[in-house]
This record gives structure tokens, sequence and C-alpha cells, in this order.
């Protein structure tokens, strides 16, 4: 027995035959409802979670991480951050997914001071930011559990100001090109239901060979992270030293028939956000909340002075 949900969930219960012959005949019908209502709730709390299954309640998927790993206060301020999102489409097979790699940095004053004291032509600004995007689809695997991304194209942008309106102004009028490519990613259920892993990522070249990261964990975490490189020559090589937290994806929570949008920094006065494309809802992608400005794939929000 099965049923969708934003994810997957597998329940079944057998109930015991001795039951249904000592049962009088009219209990029959409510021992019936009874069960059905069990094995169908069971569906919405328990079982394994996937990319590749939609529901009526919403209009797609969104898993989000954001690297744990602090920049140097010397030249960045809190808030400089490394953010990535993985965007699943709802409707018809096959399924379009992108995922978006965002490094929003905001510069220390004192050091953008000294840097213009020493270099007075320097066009250095106090906020860049800079996104990396894929694009492709979803296939399945042998492993019901886990997920593949074929991605097809890639997409980039980055824009310096020292104001974060003009900053997402010239992010989203810039022109912006696809690249092809043929790479994919391969995503595999964490310890719960509202986590994600990359388990790997494969780049495929001109000449028919190949490179792959894969990434372990150990037992139960216990064990140091290590990432595995692989090429088609046999070249291998072995690291700790990478962030584990770039590929532990949770799930974000969403509402049905409500726009989608995540905070990426704020301030006192200001505060910019990130919006998932694929995972909103069609009729939403010209439309944005009351005191909030839009710049394609990014809000931002300004308090009253």
């Amino acid at each position: 027995m099965a049923c969708q949900s934003v994810f997957h969930w597998e329940s079944g219960a057998k109930t015991p035959k001795m039951l249904w012959k000592i049962a009088p005949k009219p209990c029959i019908y409510w021992l019936s409802l009874a069960f059905s209502f069990f094995l169908f709730g069971a569906c919405k709390s328990t079982g394994t979670p996937t990319l590749t299954s939609p529901s009526s309640g919403f209009s797609g998927l969104v898993l989000y991480t954001k690297s744990i790993r602090k920049w140097n206060p010397r030249f960045f301020e809190e808030g400089s951050a490394y953010h990535s999102f993985v965007e699943v489409s709802g409707g018809q097979e096959p399924k379009k997914i992108w995922r978006t790699d965002i490094s929003l940095s905001i510069r220390d004053m004192d050091f953008l001071k000294s840097v213009q004291t020493f270099f007075p032509k320097t066009s250095m600004k106090r906020y860049h930011l800079h996104y990396y995007r894929q694009e492709g689809i979803l296939k399945k695997t042998t492993n019901s559990d886990t997920v593949e991304a074929v991605f097809q194209t890639y997409s980039q942008g980055e824009s310096d100001s020292n104001d974060l309106v003009t900053l997402l102004k010239q992010l989203n009028t810039s022109n912006t090109n696809r690249i092809s490519i043929s790479e994919s990613a391969v995503f595999q259920p964490g310890s719960n239901s509202d986590e994600f892993t990359l388990g790997s990522e494969t780049i495929r070249l001109d000449n028919g060979s190949s490179l792959t990261w894969t990434y372990e964990y150990g037992a139960l975490g216990s064990a140091t992270p290590n990432g595995e490189f692989k090429s088609s020559s046999d070249l291998v090589f072995q690291s700790t030293s990478y962030d584990a937290s770039k590929i532990q994806f949770e799930k974000i929570p969403m509402e049905p028939e409500k726009f989608f949008f995540k905070s990426l920094w704020k301030t006192d006065k200001q505060e910019i956000f990130f919006v998932p494309v694929l995972a909103n809802s069609p009729r939403f992608l010209s439309t944005e909340p009351i005191e909030y400005k839009r710049f394609g794939n990014f809000l931002i929000k300004e308090e009253s002075l």
C-alpha cells in the first residue's frame, strides 16, 4: 500500500486472522474502517523519503543547506555565507531540478577603508553576490531510496555594490548565458525524513572520460567524513578536508497556496531573500508580498525610516 506526498511513504500492517473469526459479523464493517484509517494515517508519519513524488498540496520541493564555516572576520562581516538550494518541480514527468549555489559576502568596513587608502582606484564594493545554477531533470535510479539529477546546462551571475537594492538590480539585469554541461549528482535520504545527503557528483568530459566525487560519513556520523575522487582512468584520491555541511540538505517546510521565499541575510532596516522559482506555483512567478521588491530570483524588504 502506498500514498503520495512531497515524499513517498510506504506502510502496511496485517490483521490477525483470528480477529475476523471471533468478531461478530456487524463489527466487521467498523473494524475494516478502523483498519483503513490506521493504514492511510500511517502513510503520513513513517516511511522512506524520495525526491520524485509530487503532491497535490505542494507545487514542488526545496532542499537547503548553509555552510557552517565562518568567513575571516578581518575581511568579512557576520552574515557572509555560502547557501545552496535544490528545487524540484511538480507536475508531469520528467521533473525539472535546479541547484543554485549562492555566495554572499559583506566586506568589513575597516578593511574596505584600508584598501581604498592604499589603492584609491579600487572598484571593491561593500556587498558582493555570486550565484551558480545547474539545470536538469530527475532520473530514477535502481535504488528506490536515491535519485539522480542529470544536469544539462549551467548559468551564473555576480554583482558588486555599496547598496543592496542596486546589488540585486544589477544581478537581475546582467546578461546570463546558459552553457551546456554533462554532469550529475545523486541524492540519498538522511537519518530522518527531513534530510538528504549529496552522495556523489560526476562530471563527464568531451573525450568520454568522467570524474566522480563520492562522499561518505561513516557509521552514525561517528567517523570523519571522507571524500573520494575517481576518474575513468582509475586515478583515486581521498580527502577528509571538505565542508561536510555543504552536502547535508534539509527539506524546507512549505505551505500550499503561499508564495515561498527564504531569507539570506538581514540588517536592522533591510532583508534579502531567495525565491525558488520551480517550487512556487506558476501563478506566483510575477507576484510578491506587499512591501517587498522583486528582482528575478531575489527579494528585498526595507523597513520605513
